[in-house]
């Protein structure tokens, strides 16, 4: 009977181990292109890309996705992916050095107006695709949230804010020389 007991114990390790190694596969683990996404949110980026793609099945980009992976600093052009349609207020901390968030041809979730990455409400300004000759920028009305690094290296010398404007995330003009 000892035989049939140590047989039932490893049969019950076994599938323990199985079962805990699906579960790490499935949560939070990077895949080869750098991206840590769990149930269509993009938790965090790892990649050493200057031009990072958000994958199409994405639905939204968390708080500190970028300043967490490590790399932030490096990226300067961000494509939204197709399904993309939340990006949580810091979504883009850490990106010092970021010139453009562009949305995919496919994106109909989020709208661009002005020069401005906008929510799909248009009640938040996620980033604005400030050219270098641009100095004054009036934020469209309805407008009512700033996203952290909205600003982030423009050359903007007046922004003008209309009375829907009641937040301004910390950091949204941040690495504005002029």
């Amino acid at each position: 009977t000892w035989i049939k007991w140590v047989s039932i114990a490893a049969c019950f390790c076994l599938m323990f181990v199985g079962a805990f190694a699906l579960i790490a596969n499935f949560v939070s683990t990077p895949s080869t292109d750098g991206f840590v996404i769990e149930d269509k949110v993009l938790l965090s980026y790892k990649g050493n890309d200057k031009n990072v793609v958000i994958p199409d099945n994405v639905v939204k980009i968390a708080n500190y996705a970028f300043r967490d992976g490590g790399n932030a600093e490096a990226i300067e052009t961000i494509t939204l992916g197709k399904k993309v349609s939340v990006v949580e207020t810091y979504a883009l901390e850490g990106c010092v050095n970021l010139k453009a968030v562009n949305l995919s041809e496919k994106n109909d979730t989020l709208k661009t107006q002005n020069n401005a990455v906008l929510s799909s409400d248009g009640k938040q300004l996620i980033y604005l695709n400030a050219t270098e000759n641009l100095t004054s920028y009036t934020v469209p009305n309805g407008v009512e949230r700033i996203g952290s690094y909205a600003f982030v290296n423009s050359n903007l010398t007046e922004l003008i804010f209309p009375d829907s404007v009641t937040t301004l995330d910390s950091l949204a003009v941040i690495f504005n020389d002029t």
